[in-house]
């Protein structure tokens, strides 16, 4: 059976929501913990969550040094094997 829980952060209150279950593999009861937001009304149960305007990544390649890896080979290392590709022959036309 679920019930909320109520911790003070700093001035703030917050609320999540606990729901307790067994754990068949360990033996042992658990708990699964949601997030309900902060409280703005604690006698009504009105909580409020703070909207994210967090774009979610796609790939690998859209954040952290990965991202500033690709951006640099996209732009500048791209630009240079062309040049180099446009003035040394392949290995075909060494036959």
């Amino acid at each position: 059976m679920p019930f909320i829980r109520y911790k003070k952060i700093g001035q703030k209150e917050y609320a999540y929501q606990i729901t307790a279950y067994w754990d068949p593999k360990t033996k042992k009861p658990k708990q699964k913990t949601q997030y309900l937001g902060q409280i703005i009304n604690k006698e009504k149960q009105i909580y409020q969550k703070k909207p994210t305007n967090q774009q979610k990544e796609k790939q690998i390649l859209d954040f952290g040094d990965t991202y500033l890896l690709n951006t640099f080979i996209q732009t500048h290392y791209k630009k240079l094997l062309e040049t180099f590709q446009e003035k040394t022959p392949t290995l075909r036309d060494c036959n």
